[in-house]
């Protein structure tokens, strides 16, 4: 792992645990947010790949130990869009951030 995967993986789970906190908030409304498809889609476009599998593994799994699925469920997806995002951007323009919004939400 490369120090760019870490700093990747440090911002993401800063941006986790605000949505967490913002989800607590929205529960008694029975409504929440996931944001996982945005967790992906910026090491997808921006990073080589083996920097960028890695950041989404651990984000997957990051996710996965306070989900009630089977650990490794989300590291498993994540690694999948991330696989097929970054098999993709080569045909689009990838620096862009209303392609990378659009890319997140598709991964979503």
């Amino acid at each position: 792992m490369t120090r760019t995967t870490l700093i990747i993986f440090a911002c993401c789970v800063v941006l986790w645990f605000c949505v967490s906190q913002l989800n607590h908030y929205l529960a008694p409304t029975h409504l929440s947010l996931f944001i996982g498809g945005l967790l992906v889609s910026f090491s997808a476009l921006r990073l080589e790949f083996r920097a960028g599998w890695w950041a989404s593994l651990l984000i997957g799994l990051l996710i996965d130990s306070s989900s009630a699925v089977a650990f490794g469920f989300h590291g498993l997806l994540f690694v999948a869009a991330h696989v097929g995002i970054f098999n993709l951007r080569g045909c689009f323009p990838r620096e862009e951030t209303a392609f990378g919004l659009i890319v997140a939400l598709v991964a979503n």
